[in-house]
């Protein structure tokens, strides 16, 4: 996958698990727009994986990593789905206010 210079500079070089060098890595884009990269990486040495986050504002770009134990098409699936609607969370905090019960019970 090739990224940008810029880019380049705040992608992760190594794992975050392990300290593997680059080549043990294998990115996968999940989503993008014009200031904002989203990518899960996973090493093939300890299959630790991650979701980064890159933004570029005014002030420069910022990278955000978070350790997952998703696999990159559960990664993809994840961005790929359907958003959470307004409504979607006015339902569960309805149906929440409204229920009298045990948590075992709402499963």
């Amino acid at each position: 996958m090739n990224f940008s210079r810029e880019h380049d500079r705040v992608i992760p070089q190594k794992c975050p698990v392990c300290g593997a060098q680059r080549d043990s890595l294998s990115y996968m884009p999940l989503g993008h727009d014009e200031d904002r990269t989203i990518l899960h990486i996973s090493c093939a040495k300890c299959a630790g994986a991650a979701m980064i986050f890159v933004s570029q504002h005014d002030a420069g770009m910022m990278t955000v990593g978070v350790l997952t134990d998703t696999t990159p098409m559960e990664a993809r699936s994840f961005f790929d789905g359907q958003t959470v609607s307004d409504n979607d969370v006015i339902a569960v905090h309805d149906y929440l206010n409204r229920f009298d019960g045990y948590t075992s019970d709402m499963f």
